[in-house]
């Protein structure tokens, strides 16, 4: 599960407050900009009881090479 699925009907300047952090910086995290810090990831899982994963975070990273990966072995295999 991600953080904003979690807080999906609460608002980036709240998830901010609880963590500590600006609202941009959550905007951040939204769009997949930046990765939080082991600090924020340990506040983010405390904050959602384990529901929202370190990993969660990497996933949207994961899948874009997993993806470019694919299109790239069907491009050689032409």
């Amino acid at each position: 599960m991600n953080l904003f699925d979690f807080f999906k009907d609460v608002s980036d300047t709240v998830i901010a407050r609880k963590l500590g952090i600006t609202s941009n910086t959550v905007r951040s995290y939204r769009i997949n900009k930046f990765v939080p810090s082991l600090a924020i990831m340990l506040k983010i899982y405390e904050l959602t009881n384990g529901k929202v994963k370190p990993q969660d975070f990497y996933e949207p990273f994961i899948n874009e090479i997993k993806n470019k990966k694919k299109n790239d072995n069907k491009n050689t295999d032409n």
